[in-house]
């Protein structure tokens, strides 16, 4: 049985008590607690199981199995779970930002790398007279590095 809830209030209750909070732990960064103190499981061959999926890398744990960011508790004897997760956090203005920041600095860069690249000039092979690329070290036709004569059109 899987239940998803979107507030701890909704499933805690006067034997299954949890609670979360999320608090400041520095300019960018935010602390999350999870705590749950639950009874044994009644009926033989029943087992419960707890998973939480916190929005940071966890810290610290009593007890269950961490997975990243995740934490996985057999509570079928009951007992108690503290679990500490810290993570970075963009305040909210910055996070509206961020997408279309990174854009425009992908942009910005892929102009640059274009302005940067010098086109290649055709020139003669000074052996052959066979034109080529200026930025190609060995003419093609009669393989002579570096054979240049003139550019195109300055009459050689």
């Amino acid at each position: 049985m899987t239940r998803d809830f979107k507030s701890i209030s909704e499933v805690g209750d006067s034997r299954n008590r949890m609670s979360f909070s999320a608090t400041k732990a520095g300019w960018l960064k935010e602390r999350y607690e999870f705590t749950a103190s639950l009874p044994s499981s009644s009926g033989e061959g029943f087992s419960r199981q707890l998973t939480i999926a916190l929005p940071a890398p966890i810290e610290h744990n009593t007890a269950g199995e961490v997975r990243g960011n995740t934490i996985v508790w057999d509570c079928t004897k009951g007992g108690s779970l503290e679990v500490t997760a810290v993570g970075v956090v963009l305040p909210t203005a910055m996070r509206s930002l961020a997408i279309p920041g990174l854009i425009v600095v992908a942009i910005a860069g892929g102009i640059v790398l274009l302005v940067r690249r010098r086109p290649a000039v055709k020139v003669h092979c000074a052996t052959c007279g066979a034109m080529r690329s200026s930025n190609v070290r060995f003419c093609a036709n009669c393989g002579t590095a570096d054979a240049v004569s003139n550019t195109e059109g300055s009459g050689g």
